[in-house]
């Protein structure tokens, strides 16, 4: 299920309470760039439960056109069905598996700024999947365009992921005020039962390391995010 934490706003980057009273650490760096940041949160930290992750990400001028988020080894991800089983059961084809916001200023508003709503949806195509994709999150904005968020299985032997997320780069205006964000709430569990994410089996500190390119090619470095698991401290 969703956290319920609210949809349209923003979270502190220096210190995020993730849900279900669990406490996640995250370190924040802006990189080399002032006002380009991202992080990610969960709403667990016990080892092999499966929690809702939030990431999010602010940027500025010019606006992004990919972020990743770059999980420690152990940290699992459920595979499309082509791609094997990794976490099973998996969600249904276009099943909801989460929602969101983004603010920016957006081409189909004539470079309007607006906060618009936007819905993450689990996909059983791979198609247009870059190299080493195992699963695809869609991600829906209300003015009818869609990011894409693929699964990448960095080693399949030690459960290395990340996540990468494509941004529709022809929808976002060249200049972005200033805070321009997107920011998910991602199940762990979706509504028929299907799993997204497992912590790892072994109690201890699990980076996250977050970066993004943005349509410069330029790279921006987001936070570091420790993820304590199993009662860990860190």
């Amino acid at each position: 299920m969703l956290s319920g934490i609210g949809l349209l706003r923003r979270r502190s980057p220096r210190l995020v309470a993730a849900l279900a009273g669990a406490l996640v650490l995250t370190a924040t760096s802006a990189g080399a760039h002032t006002g380009h940041w991202s992080s990610v949160t969960a709403s667990t930290t016990g080892t092999n439960t499966y929690p809702d992750l939030s990431p999010q990400f602010t940027f500025g001028t010019p606006p992004p056109s990919v972020t990743s988020f770059d999980f420690a080894a152990g940290w699992k991800f459920a595979h499309a069905p082509t791609k094997g089983t990794e976490i099973s059961p998996t969600p249904s084809n276009g099943e909801v598996i989460g929602s969101g916001a983004e603010y920016g200023s957006f081409t189909r508003l004539f470079c309007g700024i607006a906060t618009q709503a936007a819905t993450v949806f689990w996909e059983a195509s791979m198609t247009g999947a870059p190299a080493g994709a195992v699963a695809h999150w869609r991600l829906h904005n209300v003015l009818d365009f869609d990011s894409h968020i693929w699964v990448i299985e960095q080693n399949d032997a030690t459960d290395d992921y990340r996540l990468d997320v494509y941004h529709p780069t022809a929808q976002r205006c060249s200049s972005q005020p200033a805070g321009a964000y997107v920011d998910l709430d991602v199940s762990g569990v979706s509504g028929s039962g299907g799993r997204l994410n497992q912590t790892p089996s072994t109690a201890g500190c699990y980076p996250v390391t977050t970066w993004f390119y943005d349509t410069s090619g330029v790279r921006h470095d987001g936070t570091t995010v420790m993820m304590a698991v199993g009662g860990a401290f860190c």
